[in-house]
């Protein structure tokens, strides 16, 4: 099992809806992933519908997701908990709390990787000094851990402001920033909503953001896409009946020899060979060349002119024959 940590250097930059997005994204690609839950405000289980954490590994309404509370685990435990769930699960995603809580400190420790959140607002521009802390700190607690880059969230792209921030954030080059950023989403604030006619969920361009995500991360944990294969269409089957055989089968004992040696077939499928046999496509379906028919409808034609004549025609070149 991999572990993702998310990461932030503040509060409000949508940790917790970044973590449940892509548990159910990944989830739907197959993989058997645990969410947890190590924030105290317990928000993880709130937008996945989960009242009441019970301390252990609960299932969900989406297949192939899970979800632990570990806020109240003991840290010292930690260890012990994910070599047991271990085998279990392909990736655990955990929402984690500030870095000053010894819960977000001990699953950074045991972390994969780790993905830092960036809001879009002017504070972060003036907090840049603590997004590259934070990542320094992330190193210090775990040498070995993947950093996936830092990715945009809270972005809104039809405000000119908003516009000129990212412009100022991609400016200050900071380590590995996403290409795709996650859109300011009002529908994401009441997923947890428990009215179900107040319950909101994410917009078509959140869930393509978070689509898009999903894809650079798997790529980078090279984590295994395990949907099926799509099924192949089916042949559709064609088959023709040489022109021998099919002059046989038009005469009468040609019919009844093809019939006797039939007789087990069901009717409806010599019915359906019986349509296409007399078919205007059948000729072509049966192999027979195209230039067939019109040919010997000539020489029919011909056959009655020539029979025309030889009954008609002698009295006119007869002598006398006026």
């Amino acid at each position: 099992m991999k572990i993702l940590s998310i990461i932030s250097h503040k509060g409000g930059a949508g940790k917790t809806s970044t973590a449940v997005m892509l548990a159910e994204e990944l989830a739907r690609r197959g993989m058997r992933v645990l969410l947890v839950d190590a924030d105290r405000q317990r928000s993880a289980g709130l937008l996945l519908g989960l009242e009441s954490p019970t301390g252990s590994v609960q299932p969900t309404q989406q297949e192939n997701l899970r979800y632990f509370c570990s806020c109240d685990f003991p840290v010292e435990q930690l260890a012990a908990k994910v070599a047991e769930v271990q085998e279990s699960f392909d990736l655990a995603v955990t929402d984690t709390p500030s870095l000053d809580d010894p819960v977000a400190r001990g699953w950074v420790k045991v972390s994969t990787a780790a993905l830092a959140l960036v809001p879009v607002e002017p504070i972060t521009l003036k907090t840049l000094d603590g997004v590259t802390a934070q990542l320094d700190s992330v190193r210090e607690l775990n040498p070995g851990i993947q950093m996936l880059g830092c990715l945009p969230t809270m972005y809104d792209a039809s405000s000119p402001t908003q516009r000129s921030l990212m412009h100022d954030l991609v400016a200050h080059r900071l380590q590995s920033l996403f290409s795709t950023s996650i859109p300011y989403d009002p529908g994401m604030a009441h997923r947890a909503e428990q009215r179900a006619e107040r319950r909101t969920e994410a917009a078509e361009t959140t869930l393509k953001a978070y689509r898009a995500v999903a894809d650079s991360i798997s790529r980078s944990m090279k984590l295994a896409d395990r949907r099926p294969a799509p099924a192949p269409a089916p042949a559709t089957a064609r088959t023709s009946m040489p022109l021998g055989a099919l002059a046989a089968a038009a005469s009468p004992a040609g019919g009844a020899a093809a019939g006797s040696g039939r007789a087990s077939a069901p009717a409806g499928a010599a019915g359906s060979r019986s349509m296409r046999s007399s078919s205007p496509a059948a000729p072509a379906q049966s192999g027979m060349p195209r230039w067939l028919v019109p040919a010997l409808a000539a020489l029919l034609i011909l056959i009655v002119a020539v029979a025309c004549f030889m009954a008609f025609g002698a009295n006119l070149i007869r002598p006398g024959g006026r």
